[in-house]
């Protein structure tokens, strides 16, 4: 009588029959078997290698270093971060780690495990990351996410161009919007619109002017029927546990877009610019309307001296000099002594200016 028996090279199984037959077989039936076969002539064996392939990669781990049993993870500003991934299959995969874009991160081939290093994370870190995996026995192979937050102070969205000057007509609508980026998110009434008028900030509420509406981390400002009482600058403040930002917004009358060249993105430079522009004018009318005095003292020759000193040459008496318009008709000139100017003291000329206006009063 023939006799079968069949072991395993990992576990204590046994089969006791000529045909091995596994039901449901997986990856943990993959090791070497071995058949006994023995008769009242002889025993003899023999073993047999059994390989069993997965048909679909299973991606069994995808997490932050230190936060394995912990989903989601929250991680604070400037800090790096780990992403591991690991995997099961025969054969080895092909895996891929992705950020919340879709951007490749890294990527391995014939590999069951793949680990990537988020230097100094920032707010435009946060988001669902992704691992997925395939051998090319399945066709939809495996995947796991991890979402990852990163707590951070309110930053304008950079996926969008925030407009901060505004040149509308009278008695049309004004809308200032802002979206941002934070961890954890602020509330609604983190959310503070102002308007700077009478020289403070004054808060704005709702109402027949003026209209708030902030949804999840986007907040817009209102201004209905604008009027020349509501031309000016306005703010937007938010803040979070982490800090807090705030966004200026200029309205501007319509004509003025045709008259001002005015940066979008800086409305404080643009009224630092009209006020120095105002100061720089004023300057420039005062100037040309002023006479330039100057003081001269005898101390060096070639400058003007006081024609009073005493013979120390110490000064006796200092006298303020106008300068005497130039004249082309040179018959009436005197000679003047060497490296001397000719000046006429303030004095002199008022007196003189004064006999004039003297004569022609009695003359009339």
């Amino acid at each position: 009588m023939t006799s079968f028996k069949w072991t395993t090279s990992n576990d204590t199984r046994v089969w006791n029959t000529q045909i091995l037959k596994i039901v449901n077989v997986s990856r943990n039936d993959a090791m070497l078997y071995l058949c006994e076969v023995a008769n009242l002539m002889k025993e003899t064996g023999t073993l047999l290698q059994i390989s069993v392939p997965d048909n679909e990669t299973t991606v069994k781990e995808f997490f932050v270093a230190g936060f394995a049993d912990i989903k989601p993870v929250t991680i604070k500003e400037t800090e790096n971060v780990h992403l591991h991934c690991n995997a099961e299959s025969n054969p080895r995969s092909d895996i891929v780690i992705k950020n919340q874009t879709g951007y490749v991160m890294k990527s391995g081939s014939d590999v069951n495990n793949l680990n990537h290093l988020l230097l100094s994370v920032t707010c435009l870190d946060a988001g669902t990351y992704t691992c997925s995996g395939s051998n090319g026995y399945g066709t939809r192979g495996s995947m796991k996410q991890l979402t990852l937050y990163v707590n951070c102070a309110p930053m304008p969205s950079p996926y969008l161009q925030i407009k901060t000057s505004f040149w509308i007509a009278e008695y049309h609508s004004a809308v200032f919007s802002f979206k941002k980026v934070a961890y954890p998110k602020p509330s609604k009434e983190d959310f503070h619109w102002f308007r700077w008028y009478d020289n403070e900030w004054k808060p704005l509420k709702n109402n027949h002017a003026f209209q708030i509406d902030t949804v999840d981390l986007e907040s817009n400002l209102t201004v209905y029927n604008v009027n020349k009482t509501v031309y000016g600058i306005y703010k937007l403040m938010v803040k979070n546990i982490m800090g807090q930002y705030e966004q200026m917004f200029l309205l501007q009358p319509e004509e003025c877009q045709l008259q001002c060249i005015c940066p979008e993105s800086n409305t404080k430079t643009i009224i630092t610019g009209v006020v120095l522009g105002v100061v720089i004018a004023a300057l420039a009318f005062y100037a040309g309307h002023v006479t330039f005095l100057m003081k001269r003292t005898g101390f060096h020759e070639g400058r003007a001296q006081s024609r009073n000193q005493t013979d120390n040459g110490n000064i006796t008496n200092l006298s303020t000099y106008a300068n005497v318009a130039f004249s082309t008709d040179v018959t009436g000139q005197q000679e003047r002594e060497p490296g001397i100017s000719e000046y006429t003291t303030l004095e002199e000329k008022f007196r003189n200016e004064n006999m004039a206006y003297e004569t022609l009063d009695t003359a009339s």
